[in-house]
Order: structure tokens, then C-alpha cells, then sequence
């Protein structure tokens, strides 16, 4: 099969775009090319700023049977417009992503989507199309809600397949298929960069926290960790192949379990991996030791999850935290040499103008 996967373009000025590598797509991208089984083709509509024009025609001139999209929330209408074009081309439509996975049956009622990816893409995008391919029932691909016409009363219906269950050993995934994509053009997942060129990996999936506005647990389910070993290696593998000079460990929480972000930390610094780094972490658990071994590895900036300055909206929201916690976490790791940067959420749903002074207070 002919499979293009496509990170979509949205609406908006240059100036306030600022593209970063498809983690999601990338991983997918660098498993079906491991299987040797189809053939693949990258489009990066966004970092590459093409319209839907040229999108159609780089996919025509692919002769895509296959199109995958990712989708967040503010991609929706971009990723329905790619499905759009891949209707037209009479070419399988399938959307996956955050959006996509909370909200299946929403999205699949589009009228261009074929079938929804539900949860990690991986091998769920692989096992699709060898059953196209095959011609076999799409009822056997796990982790998928697809359209069924009914032979009786030709009506369609949603037809969804059993979970597809967590990857268990993250290590087994190839490195993201990087040089696929335009990854020069790539600034940061984020607008501090101390240096560059910067790119961010994931070096564990999942969150055990249930904070109400996040999506984490929806999408990933469960908490899985990378090696020490993996982590370093892409690290490695980055600096070498790519000339990267900044990374940033784009994890939910880097410091869930202090002992393993110790043992990451060690591997860094025994390597003597010379590399700027930047992670997100929890106010709690944070200690000393972790903070100096964090700078000695090249950590220089942690961004913290603060969301609200007034604990009972913190209580609220399930965050898990206090703002007695908040306040000493950023005293220590300031002390550590480290920079801080705090998350703040405004107007969640139990906010009056007073926790919203609290919060710009805290701030």
C-alpha cells in the first residue's frame, strides 16, 4: 500500500506559527518503514506552510491509497480538509491524534473521515493497512472506529474494535523517522531556547495524575517508562546525525519517579554527553539531590505545572498540589542554578476574581 502521512497546515499568520516536528507522526512514519511492507511518503503541510492545492497534488502525484492525519482539537477542520482531498482522490481517509481519540464517533461523523485511529498509532496504522491490502475485515485492526454500510437499509453505522492495549516496551519502538520530515525548518516545541538547533523526544508516555483538564490519560492510559539506556542513546543519536544542541524532554512529568529521573540524569552525565536540556516536571516530588544531578546532566530550565495560585481551585482541578509546595519547589531549584518557568491557567471552571488575583499574585 501506498500510505502518506500528513501533518496538517492551519489557519493563521506566518508570524504566529512556530512548527515543531509531529513526535506522533514520526514514530508511526519510522515503524511501518521498519516492516519493509509499504510504501511511505512524509508531508509536513505546517512547517512546510502548503495549502490544500498543493497538498492534493503532492499526494496525486504519490498515488496515496492510504492518507493518515493527525489532529489536536484547533487542527480539526485542517485534518477534515486533508480527509477531504483523500476522499477525492478515492484514497482511505484516517485521522488520529488527542482530539480524534477523546472524541471517536464525533469525528468519524465527518462525512470525508473513514476510520478513526483511537490511542497510540503505531503499530494500529501498520496492522490497517496490511488488512486493506489483504481485503480482510477491518473488525480485526484493534484500537479503530470505522464506517459500515448496511447491506439491508444501506444506512451507515459506527462500528468500533475491541482496545488496543498500551505498548508495553517503549524501548522496542524504532527512534521518530526524523529525516523524513523538514527538520531544519523546526524551531522548538516551545519559544525558550537557549540553544540551537533544538528537538524534543518523550522519553516515557502516561500520567497517573487525574487533573480535569488534561488529556493525558485519555490518550496514553497507562504510565510507561524508556530505559535510562534508549533515553541516551537517541540523545546521542540527535547530537550526531542532526547537530542538535538543545533537547527538550517533552514528558508529561519528567520527576514522577525521582529514582528513574536520577538514574536518566547519571547516564547523561556518564556518557559525558555535552547537551542543553529542558524538562517538564511537578512541583512534587522534587528533592536537592535530583536538582543538582538535573544541572550536572545539562538541565537548565524546568517548566512546572503551577495552573492556580488558590488551593481549592487546585483542589478542583485534582492537581494535586499546594501552593506551599509550588513556592518551595521553585526556591530550590532556583538555589539549584536552575531556571524556572510556571504553567498558569486562567478561567478554569471554579475561578472567581479573587483565586484569578491569587493566581496573577503567585506569578
Amino acid at each position: 500500500m501506498k500510505i502518506a502521512l500528513i501533518n496538517p497546515n492551519y489557519e493563521g499568520s506566518l508570524e504566529s506559527k512556530r512548527t515543531y516536528l509531529p513526535l506522533g507522526l514520526a514514530y508511526i512514519a519510522a515503524v511501518i518503514r521498519k516492516s519493509k511492507k509499504h510504501k511511505l511518503k512524509v508531508i509536513d503541510a505546517a512547517a512546510l506552510d502548503l495549502n490544500d492545492r498543493e497538498v492534493e497534488r503532492q499526494l496525486k502525484d504519490f498515488g496515496a491509497e492510504i492518507v493518515c492525519v493527525g489532529a489536536v482539537t484547533d487542527l480539526l477542520k485542517a485534518a477534515i480538509n486533508v480527509c477531504r482531498i483523500a476522499k477525492k482522490l478515492k484514497a482511505i481517509s484516517v485521522i488520529g491524534g488527542v482530539h480524534p481519540t477523546i472524541l471517536p464517533s464525533e469525528t468519524l461523523s465527518f462525512d470525508d473521515v473513514d476510520i478513526v485511529v483511537i490511542g497510540e498509532g503505531e503499530y494500529t496504522v501498520l496492522e490497517l493497512a496490511d488488512c486493506i491490502e489483504k481485503k480482510k475485515d477491518l473488525k480485526k485492526v484493534k484500537g479503530i472506529v470505522f464506517k459500515q454500510k448496511e447491506k439491508k437499509n444501506g444506512k451507515i453505522k459506527f462500528i468500533t474494535t475491541k482496545n488496543r492495549e498500551p505498548i508495553k516496551n517503549l524501548d522496542e519502538l524504532p527512534f521518530p523517522a526524523r529525516e523524513l520530515f523538514p527538520w531544519k525548518l523546526y524551531s522548538s516545541y516551545s519559544s525558550i531556547v537557549r540553544k540551537t538547533p533544538c528537538m524534543h523526544i518523550m522519553t516515557s508516555r502516561g500520567c497517573p495524575f487525574h487533573c480535569t483538564f488534561c488529556a493525558s490519560q485519555s490518550l496514553w492510559k497507562k504510565c510507561r517508562d524508556r530505559s535510562p539506556k534508549s533515553i541516551a542513546d537517541e540523545i546521542e543519536h540527535l547530537i550526531r546525525n542532526y547537530g542538535i544542541r538543545e533537547i527538550y524532554l517533552f514528558d508529561d512529568t519528567f520527576n514522577l519517579n525521582l529514582k528513574r529521573s536520577e538514574e536518566i540524569c547519571d547516564e547523561i552525565i556518564r556518557r559525558k554527553i555535552k547537551v542543553s536540556l529542558r524538562v517538564q516536571a511537578r512541583v512534587y516530588p522534587i528533592t536537592k539531590r535530583l536538582l543538582q544531578k538535573m544541572k550536572k546532566a545539562g538541565v537548565w530550565c524546568i517548566y512546572y505545572g503551577v495552573e492556580s495560585g488558590n488551593d481549592k481551585v487546585l483542589r478542583d482541578i485534582k492537581k494535586a498540589i499546594k501552593i506551599e509546595w509550588v513556592k518551595k519547589a521553585f526556591k530550590m531549584t532556583e538555589e539549584a542554578g536552575i531556571r524556572t518557568f510556571g504553567f498558569f491557567m486562567i478561567g478554569l471552571p471554579t475561578d472567581t476574581k479573587k483565586t484569578i488575583k491569587d493566581t496573577l499574585d503567585l506569578a
